[in-house]
């Protein structure tokens, strides 16, 4: 499932309030972006990866799930990224709240845009992609899941992907 904009914004809040006790800031629109953020599982390294971009200049690396990246290691990724130097502390602090969300919500992706808001960083636009499967631990989540027959359906074992207009896919094995 693919959260973005306003559905987006109240998952991160809600998974942040619930673990930190305290709700994420967030930029307000037309706040222009730092740096773009995306937390990820690597294929090769069947681990999670962060990967930070600002304009052409891009750095990443692998961290531990539940300690998240090391200071040493945020520090010269957002060197790398072209972060200017007195905004590591913020960015790092925002990149920390990112990573702790993806490990809670058990997010197969975590994509946002990193801004300064009143001196502070701030989320921008984000998308999460979370497996509607794993939901089930999250109650507070459920709700932001699709509409009720998509639901139904899956826990039906169907596999269903509705699409504009008067066509539909159901699916039931692999024929």
């Amino acid at each position: 499932m693919r959260l973005t904009g306003e559905r987006a914004r109240a998952c991160l809040s809600r998974v942040l309030s619930r673990v930190e006790g305290a709700a994420p800031r967030f930029a307000p629109p037309g706040t222009a972006p730092l740096l773009s953020l995306s937390i990820r599982i690597d294929p090769d390294a069947l681990a999670p990866r962060f990967d930070l971009r600002a304009g052409t200049r891009h750095a990443g690396a692998i961290a531990d799930l539940e300690a998240g990246p090391s200071d040493s290691i945020l520090r010269e990724s957002l060197s790398r990224a072209g972060a200017p130097p007195a905004d590591h502390p913020t960015l790092g602090r925002l990149l920390r709240r990112a990573w702790r969300a993806f490990a809670a919500m058990e997010a197969l992706a975590l994509r946002a845009d990193a801004a300064l808001s009143e001196g502070e960083a701030a989320f921008g636009a984000c998308a999460l992609w979370l497996d509607e499967r794993a939901l089930f631990g999250h109650a507070d989540l459920e709700s932001l899941g699709g509409d009720g027959l998509d639901r139904r359906l899956a826990r039906a074992g169907i596999d269903y992907v509705g699409l504009d207009g008067d066509v539909g896919l159901l699916c039931i094995g692999a024929g």
